[in-house]
């Protein structure tokens, strides 16, 4: 009678210790599967992302590299006069892509990091034409010119560290996600 105990005994433990180990390997499979997903997931943004940030942080550099030559003027300018036109023309044709992807930028829920950027960005770079545009030549308009030309160098260098920030986080994640 005590070997049927034990047979029995061991077959309900076997039975048991099958459907726990089945369901362990059934929620590491699903852990895996959630992984995989939110590792696809960071890519596809990463991606999205990527297209959308590229033209601003090229903008970024543009208008940094127009801030450098607030500096000095060059031979082929000539003229403080001409290097700031050449100056207004380069920052808005900058300007003009980050408009493109504006609105791209102000509905993506994961472009919310630089939303707030953006936006004062845009609103300085209004400023900044309506002074270079409108004001009659003097020196409060040069001062407001540069202290605007200042801002938008600075702002164009948080939109860039912000966005690698963001897609390296992304990334980061990406790669970490078994």
């Amino acid at each position: 009678m005590w070997g049927v105990v034990q047979t029995i005994a061991g077959g309900v433990m076997a039975i048991v210790g099958g459907f726990f180990g089945s369901r362990l390997n059934v929620k590491a499979t699903d852990h895996r599967w959630e992984a995989s997903e939110r590792a696809r997931h960071n890519e596809e943004t990463d991606r999205r992302l990527s297209r959308l940030y590229e033209p601003l942080v090229q903008s970024a550099a543009t208008i940094q590299a127009v801030a450098h030559e607030r500096g000095y003027v060059t031979s082929a300018d000539g003229s403080v006069e001409n290097r700031d036109a050449r100056h207004i023309v380069t920052l808005k044709q900058a300007y003009k892509i980050v408009e493109e992807v504006g609105g791209a930028l102000l509905i993506d829920r994961d472009a919310r990091p630089l939303r707030e950027m953006y936006n004062r960005f845009r609103m300085t770079f209004d400023q900044f034409l309506s002074a270079s545009e409108m004001m009659p030549p003097s020196t409060e308009r040069a001062e407001k010119i540069e202290t605007l030309r200042q801002e938008l160098g600075k702002l164009a260098i948080e939109i860039q560290e912000a966005a690698e920030v963001q897609l390296d986080e992304l990334n980061t994640v990406a790669t970490l996600t078994p």
